[in-house]
Parts: structure tokens; sequence; C-alpha cells
């Protein structure tokens, strides 16, 4: 076995240790077949590690054999789920919430298909099946997305460390994502729906509908940061539940913003603020703490609407009519709503991609295009009202020829 060493069927084992700046690595310890103690180190993850770990314990019956003169891994020493772990592994620049995406997207939809797979066994048609069988299995195109990228990313950190010479998971056609029409309330559903919920989130379901904010940025909303002087709020926090604690990071797209709110809420919002401590949360749960969207959303916001639903029905019986159930909206449609009223109320897309916090315009315009399919017709009507002032009604008419 020129040049080649081959594991012992010793069990390995798997230690925790720590680098010079406090990180946590894994190290892999094992016995080769001369009986010598041996290593491997540098896992971000115990469970990249532990997939080595049984790998090596079991290489003397599978035959699986590593070139020591060869800087390049043979196929088969590494599965699929040592790359798939290190890409997950990689947060810097991420939020906790995409962090915690991308992990329950690897552990649900991806380890499982391809964590105990060889890499370079990996072939596009077989890429190709397995988005086709999430999807028949009733996987969102969204997810699909997400789950591909991992593998994709995966296979690119797998072709990095030699282990594979292209990436099978290019190329692969995925499933496009079903466009929903944005739901938006009139000012008189905002209110109905103000007036059916609990009273300690009237002023809540006013400020998600005029101001436009993301749930988690209105969760994360200080006291210190609302000023009553200009009726502005200073949106530099956002607060996600990962795994249950409450983590607090910059706003989505870090874009730190000013936002208004109404003046018709500026009472509401004073009582909101007044006699608290400028770190204190202006919005919080009944027993304290901030307010918790999965908690609110069934308990307070679905009651509501259900509230709502019942008094209609009530009414209408008692008029012999028909009713209309209330829009089945969520939370966020509230924000929806924030932007049609803006738009409505004479804001251009510069303005309403300001108010929401938006990367870019085009982003806006591709998420509300719906709301300015009126422009072209409000522009022809300026150009005429222009013309007519500025040369008249009889400029253009076909007797002056």
């Amino acid at each position: 076995m020129n040049g080649f060493l081959r594991y012992s069927l010793a069990v390995a084992t798997v230690v925790k240790y720590e680098l010079n700046d406090k990180t946590v690595r894994w190290r892999v310890r094992y016995r080769d077949a001369n009986n010598k103690s041996a290593s491997r180190s540098g896992f971000v993850t115990e469970k990249a590690a532990k997939i080595l770990a049984a790998e090596l314990t079991m290489s003397s019956a599978t035959g699986v054999v590593l070139d020591r003169g060869s800087r390049k891994r043979p196929a088969g020493v590494y599965p699929a789920g040592v790359y798939i772990e290190q890409h997950v592994g990689r947060t810097a620049g991420l939020s906790p919430s995409t962090v915690a995406n991308r992990k329950s997207v690897a552990k649900n939809h991806v380890l499982p298909f391809w964590g105990d797979v060889a890499p370079p066994k990996v072939t596009r048609v077989q890429v190709t099946d397995w988005v086709e069988t999430m999807y028949q299995g009733g996987v969102g195109p969204d997810t699909i997305k997400k789950a591909h990228g991992i593998l994709l990313a995966s296979f690119a950190l797998a072709m990095d460390k030699r282990a594979i010479s292209s990436n099978p998971a290019t190329g692969v056609r995925l499933p496009k994502p079903t466009e929903s029409a944005n739901t938006y309330l009139t000012h008189q559903e905002v209110l109905e729906l103000a007036d059916a919920i609990d009273p300690r989130s009237r002023t809540l379901v006013g400020l998600l509908a005029y101001s436009g904010l993301r749930f988690g940025e209105l969760t994360a909303l200080r006291v210190g940061r609302v000023n009553m002087s200009t009726s502005r709020l200073n949106i530099d926090l956002a607060a996600t539940y990962v795994e249950g604690v409450l983590i607090e990071s910059q706003p989505k797209f870090k874009k730190n913003r000013e936002v208004f709110f109404p003046e018709l809420l500026r009472d509401a919002m004073q009582e909101l603020v007044e006699g608290k401590r400028k770190t204190d949360y202006v919005f919080t749960a009944p027993r304290g703490g901030p307010v918790r969207l999965d908690d609110w959303r069934l308990r307070v916001f679905r009651s509501a609407i259900e509230s709502i639903n019942e008094t209609r029905a009530k009414r209408a019986a008692v008029e012999g009519s028909t009713f209309e159930e209330f829009p089945d909206i969520t939370p966020h449609d509230l924000r929806h709503t924030a932007a049609s009223i803006a738009v409505s109320s004479g804001a251009n897309v510069k303005a309403l991609q300001k108010m929401l916090g938006h990367a870019s315009v085009s982003m806006t315009l591709d998420r509300y295009a719906d709301l300015f399919d009126e422009d072209d017709v409000s522009i022809a009507n300026a150009v005429n009202a222009q013309i007519l002032d500025r040369v008249g009604s009889e400029a253009w008419s076909v007797r002056r020829n």
C-alpha cells in the first residue's frame, strides 16, 4: 500500500477545543493501521467532526483510503454533509434570523437527502430529481430555492477543497415563486380593526398601518427613539426570536431610517411613552417584556378579526342581509396597507422606499408595482393640464390646420 494510510476499526473520538480568540473548534482523534495516534482538527461544527469520526471508524470495512502523498482527498473520504455543515456554519454578515432559517432548511431538506452521499457521485440529474421531489411533496418555491442555494454553495466549498472538479448543482431549473397579490385595508377597515382589538394594541395597529414598520422594528422600538416634537421614529434596531431567544440587530438590509407617524396618533403615542425611561420598550407584552409576534398574532390579532366577523354576521342577521368577511390578513399586511395609503396620498417611489427601508427603488417597484398602475393616467392628465395652461385649448385643434 505504497504511500497509503488505512484507518483501523478502533473507535474515533471527537474532542472540543478553543483557539486563541476563544472560537470553538472540533478535533477527531483516531489510531491508524500501525496503531499510532493521529488526529484531524479545525472542524467548525461537532456534527461535521462526528461524520468524519464515523467514517474513520468504519474505513477498514469500506476500504476507503487516503493517499498521504497527495493533497487531494480521494472520493468518499468526506461525505457531502461535512461541506453542508461547514457552509451553514459560516455566519459572518448574516442576521440571526437568517442564520436560524438556513440551519432549519439544511436540517429539514438538505442534510437528510445529501448528508451521507459522496460529492463525486452526485450528478446534475440527481439534484434535479431532488428539487422535483421537494416540489411534488409540497415544499414551497422559496424554500426550494434556499435549499438548492445551500447545496450549491456546499458543493462549491467541496470544489475549493479539491473533492470534486465541477459543481453538480449548477444549471438546475427551480420552480418559479408564486406571487400572491398584496392585501390592502381601507382607512375604515384599519379603524374597524383598531376598535376590535385589545385596547393595549390599538396604537400598535395604527402605527403598523400608517408608518409601514416591520413588526420586529416595532418590537425593538425604545422610548428614546421616539421624537414627539417632530412625530418621527428613529428605526435603528429590529428584534426577532431565534429558538426562543430575543435577538436584536440592525434592521433588514442594514437600513437605519427615520419614519413619520400621523399627527392623529400623537396623543396615543404620548400616553405610551409617558413616565418611561429612554431605554424602555414603547410596546410591551401584558406581563412585561417585548411583544412576541407569534403570541400576539394568535392571541390578539386573530381574535380581533374573528370578533369583527362575528359582529358583521350578527348585524347582517338583524338586517336580513348577507355580509362580507373582513380581509384574511396577517400583521405584515398592515405594512402593505401603509404602502398603499402612502402612494394614494401622493408619495413617490423613492419616498416609499425610504419609508419601508427597502434596499433599492427597484425592490419597492417589484413589490408594489400594482400601486403605481395609475401613474401613466396621472402623467397623461398632468401633461394635458399643463398644455391647457400654457398654450390654451385651441393650440392643437384640427381647425387650426
